[in-house]
């Protein structure tokens, strides 16, 4: 469902190009869960303990059968790579995932935020990327995908790397982002969010807190680029 709030962040960041989301959540204190699918059931979420990276995570955790707070887009029916996967604004950012396969993180862990570049964003960060991708390019790898073949890229490993510094241990709702909260990424030394102006940056990205989705397994929020190590 497309938002005015996110339609505004693309026309603010990328004149020109629409997309959709709007926001989520409340903050569970679990890492990483290998569960085997990305369940509706929230309830195994934080049992009371407090993340100390995260001073947001005094709020409690949305349970199963929750109202979804209000001014959130509400996709509890669906994991984080499936949102993904549904809409065209993250086409180059999914073809990133699947061939790290990070993708399977966001299929299977649980209470995770995640700070997504949309396609103007990855493209715009294709000299970093290339570096990962030898021998091909930013460019034929996303062509390749269209065409529904993988191609061999030359280290999947550190692009895995670059792409879980974007995806953070711990839920953080929209209520709860000020300059100072510090995240646990799944890669990589600990994420700040400062403010500049009227924008929440994580490590100096832009994402928007007026656009985000709550997931069944975490929060996703669209961001102006890749958090780079």
């Amino acid at each position: 469902m497309k938002t005015r709030n996110h339609q505004k962040f693309l026309k603010d960041r990328f004149p020109g190009r629409p997309m959709m989301l709007l926001v989520a959540v409340a903050i569970a204190l679990t890492g990483l869960a290998a569960c085997g699918g990305a369940s509706q059931d929230r309830s195994g979420q934080g049992d009371g303990g407090t993340a100390q990276t995260n001073p947001a995570t005094d709020l409690p955790p949305i349970e199963s059968g929750d109202k979804v707070p209000k001014g959130l887009d509400d996709a509890t029916d669906r994991a984080l790579v499936a949102i993904l996967q549904t809409d065209p604004n993250y086409s180059d950012y999914v073809a990133l995932l699947q061939l790290s396969d990070v993708s399977r993180d966001l299929a299977i862990g649980d209470s995770l935020t995640v700070f997504a570049p949309v396609n103007e964003a990855v493209r715009s960060q294709s000299r970093l990327l290339n570096g990962y991708l030898a021998p091909n390019n930013l460019r034929s790898v996303t062509a390749d995908f269209d065409r529904g073949i993988r191609p061999e890229i030359d280290d999947p490993e550190g692009l895995a790397g670059l792409l879980r510094r974007g995806i953070a241990n711990g839920e953080l709702p929209p209520e709860a982002v000020k300059a100072g909260v510090k995240l646990d990424p799944l890669a990589g030394d600990t994420l700040r969010i400062t403010k500049s102006g009227d924008d929440f940056r994580v490590d100096g990205i832009r994402f928007d807190t007026g656009a985000g989705t709550l997931a069944s397994n975490g929060i996703l929020y669209p961001a102006a680029g890749l958090i780079a190590p």
